[in-house]
């Protein structure tokens, strides 16, 4: 019998185990240590992300610094890759860009790739009729600029226009209460314009991920705003993915597996404007079921047709159930019980910001335009929700709006 306790340090077993664990723990760290740090001859991480250094010469043009006010180059990061701060170079004067460095990976590629030629694209457009002094197209849409785009050490690489910060990050600085309807109303106007232009059949494009951390302002004391990241957009004619949009933002037919078109955007939209202006998500499911019973919570239960029709990979088909009274309607069933009572929430209520005073005319006036251009942003039926160009005649914007811009002429 071997004792191992007490007289553990002096047992010739135990000083071997320990030994032994040791000298694997040392070797399995030389073994990862050495495959990171020559990860594409040590330029990458464990990740397959550029390891950024501040000083960087990418693409012997665009030195990588500090961003003004910050302790690193780093703007954002996410599963593509990693956006950085840096300076043009070559450009007279010297230009702030921001710099897309995409993964080292063959499907980041591929995408980055797409996103690309549809930027290009865009910046080959004809200048926009409707904007003042014939303003190209880019500026008028409301879209990202992209400046230039190149691989550099076996990086897919986007420039763009320097933007200072997203409409999440505005929501943030407000502490999640939300910013005036106004506001809320000026960046109606802006987005649903670039809807309009995206769905122009000479474009067709979906974003399919419309949210408050994708749209940015152009100036901080300007109310000007530009959509970005088209790495997951399509047509409406060759649709690649099933599973689009963040879940807050996700329209019903994508949720019931559903085709879809470039309604989804319009959908997304309307949520993005409530929470710009309550501060909070308007449906805020933590998975897809509980995403599609926020809705139906607040908006009904969508139409029979679109029930019956859903997809079988659906993972939200399984809550409806047919109403035994027949005539064609549904239940929802959640843990055994139906709910019977839906929509259980006022809409009109959750729209509205508490006031210490009854609203004024003009403002009730507002909030019931916002509210009947919401319902038709956020109608069930793609097919009945409404368009860009129709939402850009809507009430709720009143004369045109007085920032310089232009109502589409479609």
């Amino acid at each position: 019998f071997i004792s191992w306790y007490g007289s553990s340090g002096k047992n010739p077993v135990v000083k071997l185990t320990v030994k032994l664990l040791h000298t694997y723990q040392e070797i399995n760290e030389k073994y990862y240590a050495k495959h990171k740090n020559h990860s594409n001859d040590g330029y990458d991480d464990e990740n397959g992300d550029y390891i950024i250094r501040q000083g960087d010469l990418i693409n012997d043009r665009y030195e990588v610094a500090n961003r003004p006010g910050g302790k690193s180059p780093l703007l954002g990061k996410g599963s593509f890759g990693q956006v950085v701060y840096a300076i043009d170079r070559k450009s007279q004067p010297p230009a702030e860009v921001a710099l897309k460095i995409i993964k080292n990976h063959r499907h980041w590629h591929e995408q980055a790739k797409s996103e690309i030629e549809l930027l290009r694209k865009f910046t080959r457009m004809p200048h926009a009729a409707g904007a003042e002094g014939g303003g190209d197209w880019v500026d008028y849409s409301n879209v990202v600029r992209l400046l230039d785009d190149f691989v550099f050490r076996n990086h897919c690489c986007l420039v763009f226009e320097l933007l200072p910060f997203t409409l999440y990050d505005l929501l943030k600085y407000s502490r999640f209460k939300g910013v005036s309807l106004t506001l809320v109303r000026k960046f109606a106007h802006n987005l649903i314009r670039t809807l309009d232009c995206l769905r122009d059949p000479s474009v067709d494009v979906i974003h399919c991920d419309l949210k408050p951390e994708n749209v940015m302002l152009v100036k901080y004391n300007e109310h000007r705003v530009k959509v970005i990241d088209f790495g997951s957009s399509c047509s409406s004619r060759k649709q690649p993915f099933t599973y689009i949009q963040s879940r807050f933002y996700r329209a019903p037919e994508v949720l019931l597996c559903l085709p879809y078109g470039h309604a989804i955007d319009m959908w997304s939209l309307g949520c993005i404007l409530v929470e710009m202006h309550m501060g909070q998500p308007l449906f805020n499911g933590k998975n897809e079921l509980q995403q599609m019973i926020k809705i139906c919570d607040v908006l009904g239960l969508p139409p029979s047709h679109m029930i019956a029709g859903a997809g079988h990979k659906s993972k939200v088909r399984s809550i409806f159930h047919e109403d035994p009274a027949g005539g064609g309607k549904y239940r929802v069933l959640v843990d055994d019980k139906h709910l019977h009572m839906l929509p259980s929430k006022d809409f009109g209520r959750l729209i509205r910001k508490p006031m210490p005073s009854q609203h004024s005319a003009e403002e009730a006036r507002m909030y019931d335009n916002f509210e009947d251009l919401l319902t038709r942003m956020l109608d069930f039926d793609p097919k009945l929700r409404i368009t860009p160009s129709d939402a850009l005649q809507h009430p709720f914007f009143g004369r045109r709006e007085q920032d310089g811009m232009h109502v589409s002429p479609r």
